[in-house]
Order: C-alpha cells, then sequence, then structure tokens
C-alpha cells in the first residue's frame, strides 16, 4: 500500500488550511479595511509585536554583545497584549517562569551533574510547575529555560543565567513600552457597541413579537424565528460580557486614561447584560407557547386573538419601558414607572380572563408568567444597570455616529 497521500488526503488537508489559516487572515485584513475595531486591533498587535521583538533584539545584541539574542525579542513579542495590564501581568509571569526553569537546572547541575536520570525528574517536575494557572500562557517557559540551560550550559553557567534573566527582563519591558506608547489599546467604545447592539437585538424582538400579536396575522414559522433570534442573543451574552471586562480592562495602566478619563460604568454594563439575559430567557418562553398554540397539530388549545393581541400590547409597553432603561434623568424614571404599573394592570386584567375562559389554561398561564418575570426583571434592573447612550430603542433621524478610533483600539 502506497504512503504518498491520496487527493482525497490532499483535499482535506487544503480545506483545513483555507479554513483554519488562509480565511481568518482575508477576513481579520477585509474588516481592518472596513474599520472594523476588532480586526485593526488585531493588525495593530502584529505590527507592535513586529516592531517590539525588532527593538528587543537590537537592543540585546548591543547591549549584550550576543551573535544570538533569542530571550530578548521572544519576551517583547510574547507580552503585547490587547491591554496593558495583561502585557505587565504577562511579562512578570514569564520572568517568573524563566527563573523557575533555570534555578531547576541550576539545582540539579550544582548538586549532581547532567545526567539522564537528573534530567528525567527535572522536566517531569518543570513541566508540572508550568501548569500552575498563576504562569497563565507562559508556564511552557518553566521546562523550556530548564531544558535549554541543562544542555547548554549544564545549569551551572552563571554568565549564561545572568544573559538569559536580563534579556528576559530587557524584552518584556520592550513589549511593554511599545504597547503602551505604539496607540495604547482601548476596548472602550467596542465594548459599548457590543452592549448597543445585545441591547438593541433584545428590544426588536420583543417589539417584533408585540406588533405581530396585536396586528394578529402571525405564523408557527415566525414564532419559530423568534424562539431562533432569542436564542442567537443567549448565546451572544457570555461573549458581551467578556467584551465588557475587557474594556474595563484595558484602562488600566493606560497612559491616555491620565489624559482623558471614561465615564464608563463597567458594573452597570455587566448588569445590564444580565438583564438582557434574562429578558431574553422570558421571550424565549413566549416564542416557544406561541409556537405551540399555532401548530395545528399541537394539542394545546390556543388563547383567543383578542387575549393574544392584548397580550401583544402588553409587550410592545414593556418593550417602551425597555427603551427607557439608558436613561436617568427624573422624567425617564417618572414615564418607566408610569409603564411598568399599566403593564402590571394588564397582566392583571389578563389573568382575570383565564379564570373566567376555563379553556386554553396552559397557554394562558405559560404566557403570563413569562411575562410577569419580564416585568419583574425590567423593575429590577432599575437602579444598578447602565447601557451606552441610544442603546435601546427605534433607530434615530440621520446617520449614527461614528465610533471614536482612538477607543476602538
Amino acid at each position: 500500500m502506497s504512503d504518498e497521500p491520496t487527493s482525497a488526503q490532499q483535499a482535506a488537508w487544503r480545506r483545513r488550511m483555507q479554513g483554519e489559516v488562509v480565511t481568518p487572515v482575508v477576513v481579520t485584513a477585509r474588516n481592518a479595511r472596513e474599520g472594523d475595531p476588532w480586526a485593526r486591533g488585531t493588525v495593530m498587535l502584529v505590527i507592535k509585536a513586529a516592531v517590539a521583538g525588532t527593538a528587543a533584539w537590537t537592543l540585546a545584541s548591543n547591549v549584550f554583545d550576543s551573535s544570538t539574542p533569542t530571550y530578548a525579542p521572544l519576551a517583547a513579542m510574547l507580552v503585547v497584549e490587547r491591554t496593558i495590564a495583561r502585557s505587565v501581568s504577562g511579562s512578570v509571569q514569564r520572568l517568573v517562569a524563566v527563573l523557575i526553569g533555570m534555578l531547576m537546572a541550576a539545582g540539579a547541575g550544582l548538586a549532581v551533574g547532567l545526567h539522564w536520570w537528573t534530567m528525567l525528574p527535572v522536566l517531569a517536575v518543570a513541566v508540572a510547575i508550568g501548569r500552575i494557572p498563576a504562569l497563565g500562557d507562559h508556564g511552557s517557559m518553566v521546562p523550556t529555560m530548564a531544558l535549554l540551560s541543562l544542555i547548554t550550559a549544564g545549569g551551572t553557567d552563571t554568565d549564561f543565567t545572568v544573559a538569559t534573566m536580563l534579556e528576559t527582563v530587557m524584552g518584556g519591558a520592550i513589549g511593554i513600552l511599545v504597547n503602551a506608547v505604539v496607540a495604547p489599546p482601548a476596548h472602550i467604545e467596542t465594548s459599548r457597541q457590543r452592549l448597543r447592539r445585545i441591547a438593541g437585538e433584545a428590544y426588536d424582538l420583543v417589539t417584533d413579537v408585540g406588533e405581530a400579536l396585536k396586528g394578529g396575522s402571525w405564523t408557527v414559522e415566525e414564532a419559530q424565528e423568534w424562539a431562533q433570534r432569542s436564542e442567537r442573543l443567549a448565546d451572544e451574552a457570555p461573549s458581551v460580557l467578556a467584551a465588557v471586562d475587557l474594556g474595563q480592562e484595558s484602562t488600566r495602566m493606560n497612559p491616555r486614561m491620565v489624559l482623558k478619563r471614561t465615564d464608563a460604568d463597567w458594573t452597570g454594563y455587566r448588569d445590564a447584560v444580565r438583564a438582557l439575559r434574562a429578558i431574553q430567557a422570558q421571550i424565549a418562553g413566549i416564542a416557544a407557547t406561541l409556537s405551540e398554540v399555532r401548530d395545528p397539530e399541537h394539542p394545546v388549545q390556543p388563547p383567543s386573538e383578542r387575549y393574544l393581541e392584548a397580550f401583544g400590547e402588553v409587550l410592545l409597553d414593556l418593550a417602551s419601558g425597555m427603551s427607557l432603561l439608558d436613561r436617568t434623568d427624573d422624567a425617564a424614571r417618572d414615564e418607566l414607572t408610569e409603564i411598568l404599573d399599566r403593564c402590571q394592570d394588564r397582566i392583571t386584567t389578563l389573568g382575570d380572563e383565564v379564570y373566567e375562559a376555563g379553556a386554553g389554561v396552559f397557554a394562558y398561564g405559560s404566557l403570563l408568567v413569562d411575562a410577569t418575570r419580564m416585568l419583574q426583571v425590567v423593575d429590577a434592573a432599575r437602579p444598578g444597570i447602565a447601557l451606552p447612550v441610544e442603546a435601546i430603542g427605534p433607530e434615530p433621524d440621520g446617520d449614527t455616529e461614528e465610533p471614536r478610533s482612538g477607543d476602538t483600539l
């Protein structure tokens, strides 16, 4: 049997390369050209890592007169992160990992010398230490430096150890400096954009369901689409929370924050995402119930059209209340209180109709429970959540303001 790869294997390899290497690079380049802040940040990271590595290599060559100054450029490139705080912590982690690895090699070399039975336990312990979460992505440097120190200098060469440590410190410092000076990353507006989008999608979903029910012309396919949109919101929520965390992290140790403070309420942003996630869970339940009662083959007895129209008005009121959550003025608070009180009265009235109708209790009750919980979520969210301006509600007239380039790196 021939060991030559078959045409099918070659095609599979090409597809894998296309999907995992070529396509991500092309998509990132295209998105960066079109102004996507995350893609531009990725491109800038690549550029800054190259600049930091080159600068570290040049300085290490001149300072240490080494023909192969490896550790400085490696440290410089690997500590260039999406935030300056990560660069600092990464530099410390790398330095500690290098120090541990070299001390282990030195201890073994001085005690018993370099033998296979020396290297085996040293590397085993080094690999185990490298997996400690506190060392992060730089834990692999523990066994790497232990091995390099053992095989190049027997673990006992003081000049090699000192030069390596100094190169690592220099490289880390250069990486931090380049990251802080060359377009220091601030992901404030990026996190706000993500929050605006998920808030707008939640508002649009509640509004669409309410308008369809009020109009009376909706199908089981539309109800299933509402459920799918709700699932997409649920899937997106964790990444939005991560974007908010990254935005807050990007303000730490950032020299741009000295010149320009941010008014972002990070705790309020997180509370907003959790509230929107809770609203999504209730609208998902409503969509599931509606898809069941519209299915002609489903045994659930549907509510009356008049009941569904009234329920649609409740959802539209809730959407109106959601559109006020990005405002903190007294007028908005008073209006939101009035809307929520009106929703509660309507839900109470609809609940009375359940007892009077006697039929379709499952559907009636399920819809009311989800609407009541949604009302409670909006009411409970009022004191603590924070949303960017115009995050929820109808699109404003005219063009929307483009994000500031300084906040999107």
